[in-house]
């Protein structure tokens, strides 16, 4: 029998101890590797992999959100607490005074000239007369004083709408970069399963398979930090809106929605002219001044 040829051999012998030893260094990779985070326990709302399908949380549209506002926001509810104490200044400035009654006592003793001692005392009462012209005038100030506690109050709801505005569209906008993420995780986790047959088979380096392992790892991060910043963004809406929004809940609605059409520029000035709340309290206050 002819004994094969020595340098096929020796090729031989070195390929198979380079598949051995990528095996070998290949293994505690695999098994150190930093696992996918859970996107399921991250309180997010229902939106592809992210939600977690055995929790059913409720879904809250915009309009729903502002309503909540309306009827529980702490802030507003402060606000609008004031327009009863201007409506408490109105009952007062109608009020007519009432007489004032004063009574002093007290004793004095013996004196030379004469003065027996004993007890001493004083009645008085005092009694305002308010002029109507004045009375008027008070009443006048207290109207112009519920005007700006009002017109005060629509200030704060329209801030207080804009603001859940703002934080609702803010959370569907971190939704949508969450599922970007969570996509480009995805396509990190293909190409590391790919890289790793090609390093196993030796047609790469292991170099390669390491680079990919990284890209995984930035992934896995990215990922995390789209989701805190939901759940950082969650808690704001819900702190505009207020206790009443249970803390699982979903948003209608979805970033990419086409907007409705604004109504014309001249429209809205003349609106704005005629109803702005800020221009309300500004006109109130001039009337009281006056």
């Amino acid at each position: 029998m002819t004994s094969p040829h020595p340098r096929r051999l020796a090729a031989g012998t070195a390929l198979g101890l380079a598949l051995a030893s990528a095996l070998v260094h290949h293994a505690p990779a695999i098994a150190q590797s930093p696992p996918r985070p859970s996107t399921a326990q991250a309180p997010t709302p229902p939106a592809g992999a992210l939600a977690d399908p055995a929790v059913v949380a409720p879904t809250i549209t915009l309009a729903a959100l502002i309503d909540l506002a309306r009827r529980g926001n702490p802030g507003l509810a402060a606000v609008r607490a004031r327009v009863d104490v201007a409506q408490g200044g109105l009952i007062s400035a109608r009020a007519i005074p009432n007489p004032e009654i004063e009574l002093q006592g007290g004793r004095q003793g013996a004196r030379s000239d004469g003065t027996q001692s004993g007890g001493t005392g004083q009645l008085g009462m005092l009694l305002p007369i308010d002029r109507p012209s004045l009375r008027e005038a008070r009443r006048d100030v207290a109207v112009t004083g519920i005007d700006a506690a009002r017109a005060d109050a629509r200030v704060a709801e329209r801030d207080l709408v804009a603001a859940v505005k703002l934080r609702y569209f803010e959370v569907l906008r971190l939704q949508a970069a969450a599922r970007l993420a969570e996509e480009d995780l995805s396509i990190a986790e293909q190409i590391r399963t790919r890289v790793q047959v090609r390093v196993g088979t030796g047609e790469a380096p292991r170099f390669e398979l390491i680079r990919a392992d990284t890209e995984r790892l930035n992934a896995q991060r990215a990922l995390q930090a789209a989701v805190a910043r939901i759940d950082v963004a969650r808690s704001e809406l819900r702190r505009q809106v207020g206790p009443q929004l249970p803390v699982d809940f979903a948003l209608a609605g979805n970033i990419g929605d086409e907007p409705g059409a604004p109504p014309p520029l001249e429209t809205v000035r003349a609106e704005m002219l005629e109803r702005h709340p800020e221009l309300q309290a500004a006109r109130a206050a001039l009337r009281n001044a006056d």
